[in-house]
């Protein structure tokens, strides 16, 4: 399972009473208003001379699944689709897609014996105003504008907060606390499908199955208790990898004056579409590999491009030679340029990817106000990651281990060497501390996604800055050792000739 790390100021228990103060009239829910249309086109598109295309859509990934040769159909291939969805259902995750409408019902939850002192009412109408309001609603904006827009239109998240409190049906308090878990909450979950929604509603809860057309079909489900984020253990911020399952804390929107604040729901729905977190889990003091700049990171600004491109929200621009190219801002043109030689068409690849960074639109709130340990910058600039999203094969020790064991990359061809008949396959790595790589066992010394960092580095556990991004004449270059695989011996120079707040120009050189 995923959980937020705790990026944004949490309010003090005093004493056994949580104080917050009521929701003000003057501030009364408005709806979000969606998008009439999808913002951004995804017609192929290719530069005159070839230096560059745009593709319509990812390439579709086949893999291995098992070492037996059919005889009549030869190796056996398991399409592992483009993006996240496909892969995910695979893997026996369970994931919203990330276009279209889709429907997530938010329950406020409360406990038999702990007093949370404000009226329901408010309660509710705040969290209405976090999931589905206006931005003159949210000190930020609501989860259903930020998903809108972020997506450029694709994704609309629509749904409804219940009115009535689902009470936890085990004690939180005293020595009770103690034996508190997280399969708790998914008991609450099960309880709430099968019994609570019917009697308390007396219609079905199929409208917000993932297919509402499948009585089967997990329910995409978001629990906001009563409760402060004071057990790590239980009472957190975290979302089921297995359920489309969110639980998080009333506490964590800091709610004042009727204006709530809806980072934390924002990143822990982006796990209900499947996205990891981008900050070192094991380590909270290990270097940051996104430099806190990421909604899956600390929970700020708009989604990067390697998140909005396993969403399927935006295609990048492959550079193949030496080219110039101009892109606008990502937030809200969706522009991306990825470069890698022989880039095998889908997001489960080895890439470098630019992107332009403006502290406006979903990025704006975050430039100027931040939290306690992350602010965006002020200054627009460049952005390159260095991404390796390889999928790999994995396998259990035993029937019953939680754990798995990495055997070797899968790649687009099908070449990989599964060891087992059923293998598990999914993406090799993830930004957690690295580890020394001395044999194909310590595969996770490499980031998932990391930000190069310009002219200096920022310390460990600290948050990059404008001197960290790209500006006017600076320049990086990608050299075969800054890929883990190692394909050639191709060297891509990056120089930034000009950038605005609406534009920037760059040219690539390509030299073998």
């Amino acid at each position: 399972m995923n959980f937020k790390r705790n990026c944004f100021s949490i309010i003090t228990l005093l004493g056994s009473v949580f104080l917050i103060t009521a929701c003000g009239k003057s501030n009364d829910f408005v709806q979000y208003k969606y998008l009439d249309e999808v913002t951004i086109s995804d017609k192929p598109e290719a530069a005159k001379d070839g230096s560059w295309v745009k593709e319509a859509q990812f390439e579709s990934y086949w893999a291995s699944t098992k070492t037996i040769i059919d005889p009549v159909f030869g190796e056996l291939k398991q399409e592992l689709g483009t993006t996240y969805e496909v892969l995910n259902n695979y893997t026996g995750s369970k994931i919203l897609n990330s276009e279209g409408e889709r429907k997530l019902l938010v329950v406020p939850v409360d406990f038999a014996d702990y007093q949370f002192d404000i009226n329901h009412e408010d309660y509710v109408e705040n969290v209405r105003k976090a999931f589905f309001g206006s931005a003159k609603n949210n000190k930020y904006v609501s989860v259903a504008e930020y998903y809108n827009r972020s997506s450029y239109g694709k994704l609309r998240i629509k749904g409804k907060v219940c009115d009535k409190f689902f009470t936890f049906q085990k004690n939180v308090t005293g020595e009770a606390a103690k034996e508190l878990r997280r399969e708790d909450v998914k008991e609450a979950y099960n309880y709430v499908i099968t019994d609570w929604y019917q009697a308390n509603y007396h219609k079905s809860i199929d409208e917000f199955r993932l297919d509402p057309m499948d009585p089967e079909s997990p329910v995409a489900m978001y629990f906001v208790y009563a409760h402060p984020t004071d057990n790590a253990n239980f009472f957190w911020a975290y979302t089921f990898e297995d359920t489309p399952l969110s639980w998080s804390s009333y506490t964590t929107m800091d709610t004042f004056n009727g204006e709530p604040d809806a980072h934390t729901f924002i990143h822990e729905v982006g796990h209900m579409f499947g996205l990891k977190d981008y900050y070192p889990t094991e380590d909270t003091d290990a270097v940051e590999p996104t430099g806190r700049l990421d909604m899956m990171d600390c929970s700020v600004g708009d989604h990067t491009g390697f998140s909005k491109m396993v969403l399927n929200w935006t295609r990048p621009y492959h550079v193949k030679n030496s080219t110039k190219i101009k892109i606008r801002p990502l937030v809200s043109s969706g522009d991306l340029i990825l470069i890698k030689n022989n880039w095998n068409g889908t997001v489960f690849d080895e890439y470098y990817l630019l992107e332009m960074y403006v502290p406006l639109g979903l990025n704006f709130f975050d430039s100027n106000i931040g939290n306690s340990k992350a602010k965006l910058p002020s200054l627009p600039g460049i952005k390159i990651y260095h991404v390796d999203a390889r999928l790999g094969y994995f396998h259990k020790e035993t029937a019953h281990s939680t754990s798995l064991t990495f055997d070797g990359y899968c790649n687009v061809t099908g070449n990989g060497d599964p060891n087992v008949l059923n293998p598990n396959i999914r993406i090799a790595h993830d930004n957690s501390t690295p580890q020394t790589v001395t044999e194909v066992k310590d595969y996770r010394s490499n980031y998932l996604y990391e930000l190069e960092l310009n002219h200096v580095g920022h310390p460990e556990a600290a948050c990059a800055t404008n001197i960290n991004l790209f500006h006017k004449d600076d320049s990086f270059t990608i050299k075969e050792e800054n890929f883990n695989e190692q394909p050639n011996n191709t060297f891509f120079k990056i120089d930034i000739k000009s950038i605005s707040y609406t534009s920037a120009t760059i040219e690539i050189i390509k030299t073998n």
